[in-house]
């Protein structure tokens, strides 16, 4: 992540390049997905399409590290790849607040289906406005999980969403201060 402390935005700087030039195998393949760091979430919903395809990968051929993969997959991961340099337009204002708040709610949502676990932490500040009470959302935090390869039922994939958005509720004091 890199933040422009003059706008004070954070956006993705890192492993948004699009290096695929020889054959792909699932190491190379791994490690292009493993480059784009996003310690909070912000680009989730698309790394989680290339974390998609390696599990779709491991189910069907194993894990043969240094094999060249089918040519179907290949396409598929390159053009996910060619969406990589498009990372980097994506911004996200890191001041959460653009009034004073009466108080604070921390709102974490969980959810799961048959094929990702995602849990979103949001604060919503009740802001201090003369026509009414005005709301906003600032994200916060963010995190995805690819169901596992072994089938599960919804009900255990459900218990899954909510033991990764229970971790969520800590934050610090000093992030939430109203200032």
């Amino acid at each position: 992540m890199k933040w422009d402390h003059n706008n004070d935005t954070l956006d993705v700087s890192r492993g948004i390049s699009n290096t695929v030039t020889k054959s792909l195998t699932q190491r190379l393949a791994l490690s292009l997905v493993s480059m784009v760091y996003d310690p909070i979430g912000l680009v989730a919903p698309f790394t989680v399409g290339a974390r998609l395809l390696l599990r779709d990968i491991w189910r069907v051929r194993g894990q043969l590290w240094d094999e060249e993969l089918p040519k179907g997959t290949v396409e598929k991961f390159l053009e996910w790849s060619e969406e990589l340099p498009k990372l980097a337009e994506i911004t996200i204002s890191w001041s959460c607040f653009s009034a004073n708040f009466e108080h604070l709610e921390l709102q974490i949502f969980g959810d799961s289906s048959q094929e990702v676990s995602s849990a979103v932490e949001f604060l919503r500040p009740w802001l201090n406005t003369s026509g009414g009470s005005q709301t906003e959302l600032p994200f916060v935090l963010g995190k995805t999980r690819v169901t596992p390869v072994k089938v599960m039922t919804v009900p255990k994939l459900e218990l899954q969403a909510a033991l990764l958005a229970a971790p969520l509720k800590y934050l610090p004091s000093s992030y939430i201060e109203n200032k």
